[in-house]
């Protein structure tokens, strides 16, 4: 069993700082985000992006088989803070 965290602030476009491209496969994610709703893609465990998946502001937890995720704001100019947390059993 292996958690991962991850966190940052997110940006208007898909950077390289809030994309994470894993070398596992997670099965669930938790997210919280503060200051705006945002928009994530998740990278299947196939190696294909999905399309944004919209979160609204809050705690949202997500069972998914996932190898990437990446993260960034719904509304531009909102700067949300994040928190991640991947599990992989």
């Amino acid at each position: 069993k292996e958690i991962l965290v991850l966190e940052g602030t997110a940006a208007d476009t898909y950077t390289t700082a809030n994309t994470y491209e894993l070398s596992n496969t997670y099965q669930r994610f938790d997210i919280l985000s503060e200051g705006g709703d945002v928009l994530v893609s998740l990278r299947t465990v196939n190696g294909r992006w999905t399309t944004d998946i919209p979160i609204p502001e809050g705690f949202g937890s997500f069972d998914f088989a996932l190898t990437g995720i990446k993260i960034k704001n719904r509304v531009s100019g909102t700067n949300v803070n994040y928190y991640i947390n991947l599990y992989s059993w």
